[in-house]
């Protein structure tokens, strides 16, 4: 056969129409359909996908949350993710999912893969009966753990509106620190009052052992420039702080602060501690501001910890584990450490003199004619205090000077400060303010994630 004959054969073959329409329509149509079919099934994973990773951030949320417990936290997990994936394309049977928990005391880590498959209807022309689908997610909640040392002017210049004005500034504190029970846990408070000096509870006697019997003690001690650091205190070196009033002719304030005034140390309990703050009713003689300062410091320092009764075992934490804040509010003054010279003068006052306990109905405190160091010396003492409170991993030192006018007190709470913001210089009528404020700083520090 020629080349001619050939082409004309194939010409007629090319130009007949007759049934060819209908095979290669169904032909087209049947792979239109496979192809639509495919697209709907690959449109359909996406969707699949999207509904996963929904499950899977619910389950992570949820039981990452610290303050939740679970029994198993892994199962928990899975019925939150089946949950969520109820009625959807998923094919149940199909999920598969793999859950790791980290926790810390102060954290917890959750991170869940889950996998799953969508059934391929289309797709299973070409052996492909289901598409896999695979989501992933972590989360992480941290709590900071905080303490803070409230250091507490109750000198004899807060007589008055201005002592009631720091109980309700102090509460305002503490009800603004703690206000979400979440946060209690992590949380703790030391309040340190001072007037002349610091007076602390019966539980330092043993601990302290100072060299005298027990009946002596009232809580106050003769401290000196040794005890301005984060340190502990030698056993037996100081001899208890005389019966004794120094300003003003304040003899029903005496030095060692009486009343209920010893400080509470480690509390996250906000009925303990307003009610304790509601007890500050009684002044004291003195402005001691470097031996309160210097108690408030010891309270965040990690050395103290396990040797105050009813304090976390935990608490104070080590340095950079935890934030720490020492707040000290004054309404001016740092006065020397006073005594009375003549011990021929506490020798006619008996016993009482001997024994300065803050029940002395009959017998008034003793005029302070000497002193153990002098104002210039105290005011070195705070400076030393607040030096090394701001040199040590994670303290914030806040100085509030309430009222204040004199120019050299406010530079050294200016000073005192570990930065100008968190020096404060609130008016009467204005600390509350202040102290809320202060405790709305320190809870933005709480979450870290």
């Amino acid at each position: 056969m020629s080349v001619r004959s050939i082409k004309a054969v194939w010409f007629r073959f090319s130009e007949d129409r007759r049934g060819a329409f209908a095979i290669i329509t169904a032909l087209m149509l049947t792979v239109l359909i496979i192809v639509g079919g495919m697209a709907v099934d690959y449109s359909r994973a996406p969707m699949a996908k999207e509904r996963l990773q929904f499950a899977v951030d619910s389950g992570a949320l949820a039981v990452g949350q610290i303050f939740r417990s679970y029994e198993d936290p892994e199962a928990a997990v899975n019925d939150y993710v089946e949950a969520n994936i109820d009625g959807s394309v998923i094919i149940p049977e199909s999920l598969s999912v793999d859950t790791v928990i980290t926790e810390t005391p102060t954290s917890r880590e959750v991170v869940i893969e889950a996998n799953a498959s969508v059934e391929g209807i289309f797709t299973a022309f070409y052996g492909l009966d289901k598409i896999d689908v695979t989501a992933r997610t972590a989360t992480a909640e941290a709590y900071e753990k905080l303490e803070v040392a409230l250091v507490l002017d109750i000198s004899s210049s807060m007589t008055g509106d201005k002592v009631a004005e720091l109980r309700e500034a102090a509460k305002a504190f503490v009800t603004t620190l703690l206000e979400e029970e979440t946060d209690r846990e992590f949380r703790h408070i030391s309040i340190i009052p001072y007037g002349g000096t610091v007076k602390l509870g019966a539980d330092f006697f043993d601990y302290l052992k100072p060299g005298y019997s027990e009946a002596k003690w009232n809580g106050c001690l003769e401290f000196d420039s040794s005890i301005m650091n984060d340190g502990l205190i030698p056993l037996g070196a100081h001899d208890p702080v005389q019966h004794i009033w120094r300003y003003k002719n304040h003899k029903n304030n005496e030095w060692c602060p009486p009343g209920a005034s010893e400080p509470l140390f480690f509390s996250n309990d906000v009925t303990q501690l307003t009610t304790y703050i509601d007890n500050l009713t009684r002044l004291s003689d003195g402005t001691g501001s470097d031996i309160g300062s210097a108690w408030g410091l010891k309270a965040l320092s990690p050395l103290w910890r396990g040797r105050i009764d009813g304090a976390p075992s935990d608490t104070p934490a080590d340095y950079g584990d935890s934030v720490k804040s020492l707040v000290i509010m004054t309404d001016g003054g740092i006065t020397y450490q006073g005594r009375a010279a003549s011990y021929d003068l506490l020798a006619a006052f008996g016993d009482d003199i001997d024994d300065p306990s803050d029940d002395h109905p009959t017998v008034d405190p003793v005029y302070a004619d000497g002193s153990l160091y002098s104002k210039a010396q105290a005011q070195l003492n705070f400076t030393a205090v607040c030096d090394e409170a701001k040199a040590k991993a994670g303290i914030q030192v806040y100085t509030v000077g309430f009222a204040v006018s004199q120019t050299w007190m406010l530079d050294l709470l200016k000073d005192c400060a570990t930065r100008e913001a968190n020096y404060m210089t609130p008016a009467t009528g204005e600390l509350e303010e202040t102290f809320r404020a202060i405790a709305l700083r320190l809870d933005s520090l709480k979450l870290v994630n």
